[in-house]
């Protein structure tokens, strides 16, 4: 009879190891696989490396691999921070949010934490979540200690302007603005890209002004040609504000600059070419040539608009950086082909 259990229990030892065996090849290879602190030294070295050469897909690729594979690793965070940053410059800030946002929860309301927690909001922006975006400034302004770096706040600030801009609260925005650039004033010594920044955000809300539709949606010729007088002097004032950029001398913000002005050039033009239909009552024919007389007549005031201000930004070329010149050219030739 024991015989018998015995018998039982090795065939049932057997077939436990045959099972234990087969789960064993049929497992699926783990998708973090091995690790070692070499590869994640290297990791480190290498995406810090493309980062700083600009080559940000790269630097995704390594510190990716990093953050989801050595959570251990003495540049586990920072490793976070740059990824976020790559993925803005790749114009991916959904992706950059997740990133960015772990660092700044476990970087503290340090100099450190406010730098990043500027780069949320960046990021936020760039994702068109402008209320999250305006939160983060104002948690910015609230924790700006005088021990902090003064243009923390003044960075904070401009980013609220621009939040509360793309808010729709644009009173609120202009006042933000206007309170930065005093404060910009103060700073004897900063930076170029703040002051860009500044110049930016000012020539962004004039050329809102400056396409503001009219109250009525039916204008008299007389209407019609007066708004547009309006529009196409505010334009000029804007070209003045678009010298201030460029003197910046700050790369990022005058290319944003000149594609803002170009396309509100863009828009004037268009303006021009489309006037709003006169009250009263026309027949289809009599709407066609009132149309095709008043455009001609719109179109030769948009001419001397354009040729001023051609003869506007000819004359304060000689203020800006040589370095400049040539991308205010690129400037001149757009808008002479806008209208």
């Amino acid at each position: 009879m024991w015989h018998l259990h015995l018998t039982k229990i090795i065939i049932f030892l057997i077939t436990l190891n045959l099972f234990s065996y087969a789960r064993a090849e049929t497992t699926l290879p783990s998708s973090i696989g091995p690790t070692s602190q070499e590869e994640g030294n290297l990791l480190w070295k290498e995406g810090k490396k493309s980062f700083e050469e600009k080559k940000y897909s790269e630097t995704v690729r390594n510190l990716q691999r990093l953050t989801q594979r050595y959570p251990a690793s003495p540049n586990y965070l920072e490793a976070h921070l740059l990824l976020g940053k790559s993925f803005l410059e790749l114009n991916e800030p959904t992706h950059a949010l997740q990133p960015i946002k772990y660092f700044v929860e476990n970087s503290g309301k340090n100099e450190t934490g406010m730098k990043a927690r500027l780069t949320l909001t960046q990021a936020y922006m760039n994702a068109r979540k402008f209320h999250e975006a305006y939160l983060v400034t104002e948690e910015v302004i609230a924790n700006s200690l005088e021990k902090m770096s003064p243009e923390i706040r003044l960075e904070a600030l401009l980013l609220k302007a621009q939040a509360l801009n793309e808010l729709k609260r644009s009173e609120r925005a202009s006042q933000t603005l206007s309170f930065a650039k005093t404060e910009l004033i103060k700073l004897a010594n900063s930076n170029e890209s703040l002051k860009g920044q500044a110049s930016w955000l000012e020539l962004k809300f004039k050329t809102q002004v400056c396409h503001e539709p009219p109250l009525k949606k039916k204008l008299e010729e007389r209407e019609t040609r007066a708004l547009l007088e309006a529009h196409g002097n505010c334009l000029l004032e804007a070209l003045v504000i678009y010298m201030g950029v460029l003197q910046s001398k700050a790369e990022k913000w005058s290319t944003l600059a000149q594609t803002e002005l170009i396309s509100s050039f863009h828009h004037y033009a268009e303006e021009c070419k489309n006037p709003l239909t006169p009250p009263g009552k026309r027949s289809k024919k009599q709407l066609v040539q009132y149309k095709t007389e008043l455009v001609e007549i719109l179109e030769k005031d948009c001419e001397l608009k354009k040729q001023k201000a051609l003869e506007i930004l000819s004359s304060l070329k000689k203020q800006i950086p040589t370095s400049l010149q040539t991308e205010l050219d690129g400037v001149i030739n757009a808008l002479g082909k806008a209208l």
